[in-house]
């Protein structure tokens, strides 16, 4: 799959979670659902980054190795932020476990369906693999960023532009949104009656991860 088009699909989901962020933080939802914004936000981030480091292999190709480095050194910055919402949502996480009691057999009835109140249940803490993952995607886009850095202030000498001089990276969707009780109906459809329209389903996502998957690409 060309970088590009990477790039605006990443933009896309960059989007979308900036949409469920929204609503998680509605007054009526904000406080009940523990790490989970952090998570959103410091994923958002990272498919932002994202988008950035493919369109810096679009600048690469044309010869443009100033908007390169502006994509780049951008691409890091985000993944550091996201790192930071990782480590103070962990804190944050860490401080109301040690105040609260009996956390984790809560969370396992009430996710079980066993009976407690939502408003008794703790939500999980902040994703160790998650943060593990915007880590060594950090530590390959910081390499990719010095180098490129180098390589311009030796050989190229273009000016980096600041990254909002850039065009914006269109977002692009090759799902189809659906509400969340469709939603729900098509999996207990796909779950209790063959597998028919779930497989091809599932083939979709499979497409998918294929085309951004590679070995190389610090995001999968």
């Amino acid at each position: 799959m060309k970088p590009q088009v990477v790039a605006k699909l990443a933009a896309q989901v960059a989007a979308s979670l900036e949409a469920a962020l929204g609503e998680l933080k509605h007054r009526d939802l904000k406080d009940k659902f523990g790490a989970w914004p952090a998570q959103l936000e410091a994923q958002k981030k990272a498919f932002e980054a994202w988008a950035h480091y493919h369109q810096a292999s679009e600048h690469e190709a044309a010869y443009e190795y100033g908007p390169q480095v502006a994509r780049l050194n951008v691409a890091a910055s985000l993944l550091t932020e996201a790192i930071a919402i990782h480590n103070a949502a962990a804190a944050t996480a860490a401080a109301a476990s040690a105040a609260a009691t009996g956390a984790g057999s809560q969370v396992k009835a009430f996710f079980a369906g066993g009976g407690s109140k939502p408003e008794d249940a703790q939500p999980p803490p902040p994703s160790a693999e998650l943060l593990a993952a915007h880590t060594a995607a950090l530590e390959t886009v910081s390499k990719a960023a010095q180098a490129a850095q180098r390589l311009n202030d030796s050989a190229y000498h273009e000016r980096v532009p600041p990254v909002e001089s850039l065009p914006a990276i269109a977002p692009k969707s090759i799902v189809k949104p659906m509400p969340i009780g469709d939603l729900a109906a098509a999996a207990a459809a796909a779950a209790g009656g063959g597998g028919g329209d779930g497989a091809d389903g599932s083939g979709g996502s499979s497409n998918g991860s294929n085309g951004s998957g590679g070995h190389d690409d610090p995001f999968w």
